[in-house]
């Protein structure tokens, strides 16, 4: 583990009224960032966050990253003192980032700035609960003064023409890979793997990646928004898969596997929805990802409750078949030990775990933070982390972005490409739309001088 030496910090916590929006709070002229930045929302259960600066950074890297970031985050948080008395209520400082899908640094030039497991303890952080809004400010403690990264532009915009995103020209080399994967699964040496593609391309204008999540969020309040910014790049998305969420020894996850897509009157739409719940393939998906958690959790949360039959999650771009599991846990175990325990799910590597993942790692070793997970861990250990899906990562004018299809008997190759295609369009599409809009959406990182409320 990479971090800085264990230290006590101050902080100060104070409520703030008629604040509904945390991107109001990003200032909206500012022409540069100098610090980290996470965003976090989900607008259905009316949590959100939103951070900026770093008083203490933790990378880890190694299979047991992300449980071992975890105590580490726990054991700052409880050298942290409130600089004044105030309400009994008020919200303690918390770590957010996230981690990769693979155990290791990542080693594509475009992932330089995630590592395989990063967290920060945020200088500035405010947090919207239940139509409250509060705001926590913390002082790195004594030691070596903290260095600030220096200023760096942001994605601002300008006046040229939007992209032109091509259709992809991978198809053929998608169809191998899945009729290879499906000859490992009809040889009996995987049951199922869940295989991403990838496309690149440069925008024409550059544009702020929060402009694109302000975007996402309005139009998919029941996933979860999310913007992560170490430096110069960008990891943004909207993902309706939770990885998992631990409040007051209560642990809530659920498997999200199965994809069909909208359709384009309410008959088709309907009939899309029935023939993914009466589909046996995505119904075998489905249920290989249920067993995974359950056997993830199973000596560590007692009882745990699945859901009798999946029902449907509806996102602009199409339907999932979702199974609700929740569970009691020991009162020692943090959001990040089950995150642990849970990654990565077989819905985004596949079944057996280690076979699947070894697959992955040969042909896709630039996933990065793809089907990772974002989220924030507070000193109780209580949190969330969402799967990062539905994601891009942006870097100055060049925009990636992923989508992936669990490969098990029973799939078809062409089918399994037009669901990527049907996922990527999420991304692509937000993209395109906010690059053609006029320029009035708020920009990246405010600059620490900037007036900021709390």
């Amino acid at each position: 583990m990479r971090d800085q030496p264990p230290c006590r910090h101050t902080y100060s916590a104070q409520r703030l009224s008629g604040v509904r929006d945390l991107l109001s709070l990003v200032g909206l002229a500012t022409p540069t960032c100098g610090a980290p930045l996470f965003y976090w929302e989900h607008p259905m259960s009316g949590e959100a966050v939103l951070a900026v600066g770093a008083a203490h950074t933790i990378r880890t890297t190694g299979s047991d990253r992300i449980a071992t970031a975890g105590r580490a985050a726990i054991d700052v948080l409880a050298r942290s003192t409130r600089r004044e008395p105030g309400c009994d209520d008020a919200p303690r400082p918390r770590f957010v980032g996230g981690f990769a899908f693979d155990p290791d640094d990542p080693v594509s030039p475009r992932w330089r700035e995630f590592p395989a497991c990063w967290l920060f303890l945020p200088e500035q952080l405010w947090l919207l609960k239940d139509g409250r809004c509060w705001s926590m400010r913390v002082s790195p403690c004594a030691g070596p003064p903290f260095e600030r990264p220096a200023a760096r532009p942001v994605l601002g915009s300008d006046e040229s023409a939007a992209p032109d995103v091509p259709e992809s020209d991978d198809r053929q080399h998608w169809l191998h890979r899945v009729e290879r994967a499906l000859s490992m699964v009809h040889a009996g040496t995987i049951t199922k793997v869940v295989l991403a593609r990838q496309r690149t391309w440069t925008a024409a204008r550059r544009i702020s990646p929060l402009s694109i999540a302000q975007q996402l969020r309005d139009a998919r309040p029941g996933c979860f928004t999310f913007c992560v910014s170490p430096g110069r790049s960008h990891f943004f998305g909207s993902t309706p898969e939770l990885l998992v969420r631990l409040q007051n020894g209560r642990v809530d996850t659920q498997a999200l596997a199965g994809t069909a897509p909208r359709g384009s009157s309410e008959w088709e739409d309907r009939s899309n929805a029935a023939r993914l719940l009466g589909s046996a393939k995505n119904q075998r998906e489905h249920a290989a990802v249920i067993l995974g958690i359950e056997q993830a959790l199973a000596t560590v949360a007692a009882p745990l409750r699945v859901a009798p039959r999946p029902d449907l999650v509806a996102l602009p771009e199409g339907y999932h078949l979702h199974t609700a599991i929740a569970g009691r846990v020991r009162p020692s175990l943090s959001a990040l030990d089950l995150a642990q325990l849970l990654h990565p799910t077989p819905a985004v590597c596949g079944v057996p775990l280690h076979r699947a993942r070894s697959l992955i790692a040969t042909e896709e070793p630039e996933r990065g933070w793809y089907t990772g997970a974002v989220g924030w861990m507070d000193g109780s250990g209580d949190g969330v982390f969402a799967v990062a899906l539905r994601a891009a990562l942006a870097q100055d004018r060049q925009f990636t972005v992923w989508a992936g299809a669990g490969i098990v008997s029973g799939s078809d190759p062409a089918a399994e490409f037009a669901e990527t295609e049907i996922k990527m369009r999420a991304m692509v599409d937000a993209v395109t739309r906010r690059v053609a809009a006029a320029t009035d959406a708020p920009t990246a990182v405010p600059p620490q001088s900037a007036e900021l409320p709390g």
